[in-house]
C-alpha cells in the first residue's frame, strides 16, 4: 500500500488594517497574522524543485503562533515639526513563516517577543533631534529581555552638507536554540555604540558619505569590557537617469582580535564597487 504524506506544511495567515484621522495628522495600523507549521520528515532541498526524502521524524514537529502589532503615528500633532509613534507587539516562539528572509536572524529580531517601542522627532530649520525606546521581553523565558535606548541630533541641508550624531545603549539577555532555522545564542551583554555621520553633495551626480562608529560592549557574567570601532564610507555616482556607481569600503577593528567574529554572515571588512541599472531620480 502506498500511502502519501507531505514532509512538511507552512501555513501563514494575516490580515492588515490602517486609517487616517483628522486629515492625515493621526494614522492608525494593526495587523495579526498566524503561522501554523507542521513537519514529518526531513528532505534535501538542495535541488528545490525535485525535494529528496531523507528521514521520518518521531516526534512530528507541530509548531506555530500568532503575530499582533498595533501602531499609531501622528505627523505635525500637536504642534508642527514633531512626529511620534507608538508600536506594541506580540510575536509568538513559533511564528515563523517559511517566506521570512534571512531566517538565523528573524529568530532573535522578529521572533520570540512581546513589547513595545516609542520614536519622538522634532524637526525645525534644519535641525534634526530624535529619541527612541524599544523594551521587550521573551515569551519562552519572562527572564529574557531587551531594552534598547537612542538618541541624535542633526543638521541637514547646509551647503550640501548633513551632520548627525546618534548613540544608542542595549542590554539583553537571551539563550535559545531554534528549532526551524540555524539561529542559536547565548546572549547577555550591555552595548553602548556612538556614531557619527557626514554627508556630502558634492555636485548634481556626485555624493559621498562617511560613518565612523564606537562601540563599548560590557559582559556582566565575566566582568569583560571590549571595544568594537568600525568606520564605513560610501561615494555615490550618477551616472545617468538610468545607471549609477557605488564604491564602498568598511573597516572595523576589535581591541582583542580574538572576538572578532569569523566567517558567514559576518563580512566587515571589505571594499566593493557596485554597477546598478533602473530609472532612479538624482539627489537634488
Amino acid at each position: 500500500v502506498l500511502s502519501l504524506e507531505r514532509v512538511a506544511q507552512d501555513a501563514v495567515y494575516t490580515v492588515n488594517a490602517t486609517g487616517r484621522l483628522w486629515d492625515h495628522r493621526l494614522r492608525l495600523e494593526g495587523l495579526y497574522g498566524y503561522n501554523d507549521y507542521r513537519q514529518s520528515a526531513t528532505a534535501d532541498y538542495t535541488d528545490p524543485f525535485n525535494p529528496i526524502f531523507t528521514a521520518p521524524l518521531d516526534p512530528v514537529i507541530k509548531t506555530g503562533g500568532p503575530l499582533v502589532r498595533l501602531k499609531a503615528e501622528t505627523d505635525g500633532w500637536p504642534w508642527r515639526g514633531l512626529s511620534l509613534s507608538y508600536s506594541w507587539r506580540d510575536i509568538g516562539t513559533g511564528y515563523k513563516p517559511h517566506y521570512r528572509q534571512t531566517p538565523e536572524f528573524y529568530d532573535d529580531t522578529d521572533s520570540d517577543q512581546f513589547g513595545h517601542n516609542v520614536i519622538v522627532i522634532q524637526r525645525r530649520g534644519g535641525w534634526v533631534v530624535s529619541g527612541e525606546i524599544d523594551r521587550m521581553k521573551r515569551h519562552s523565558n519572562s527572564d529574557y529581555y531587551r531594552n534598547k535606548a537612542k538618541w541624535g541630533v542633526g543638521y541637514y541641508g547646509y551647503r550640501g552638507m548633513d551632520v548627525s550624531v546618534t548613540q544608542d545603549v542595549r542590554r539583553e539577555i537571551y539563550k535559545f536554540t531554534s528549532d526551524r532555522s540555524i539561529f542559536t545564542t547565548d546572549k547577555n551583554d550591555k552595548i553602548i555604540g556612538t556614531e557619527i555621520y557626514v554627508r556630502a553633495q558634492m555636485s548634481s551626480r556626485v555624493a559621498g558619505w562617511v560613518k565612523p562608529r564606537q562601540e563599548r560592549i560590557w559582559h556582566p557574567a565575566s566582568n569583560n569590557n571590549f571595544t568594537l570601532d568600525s568606520l564605513q564610507a560610501r561615494l555615490e555616482y550618477y551616472i545617468a537617469n538610468n545607471a549609477k556607481l557605488f564604491a564602498d569600503h568598511k573597516i572595523t577593528r576589535y581591541d582583542n582580535p580574538a572576538g572578532e567574529p569569523q566567517g558567514f554572515p559576518y563580512d566587515d571588512n571589505f571594499t566593493r564597487v557596485n554597477l546598478v541599472f533602473g530609472y532612479m531620480e538624482q539627489p537634488n
